[in-house]
């Protein structure tokens, strides 16, 4: 990536997750959280992971 870019959302992505999510009789909820995580391994050249741990796109479900 270029330095200081930040990440866009694929919105079709995003579309099939909360589509799997009700099809699994998951919690949709209003508001979803990501969090950007810094780490240095020598294996992850971006230093970086995204989470969704506090407040993920689908919540509970089968």
């Amino acid at each position: 990536g270029l330095p200081g870019s930040l990440p866009v959302l694929n919105r079709r992505a995003i579309e099939q997750t909360v589509l799997a999510g009700l099809l699994l009789d998951c919690r949709t909820p209003e508001i979803s959280k990501w969090d950007r995580k810094n780490y240095f391994y020598p294996d992850m050249p971006k230093n970086y992971q995204i989470s969704q741990f506090d407040l993920p796109l689908c919540i509970g479900g089968a």
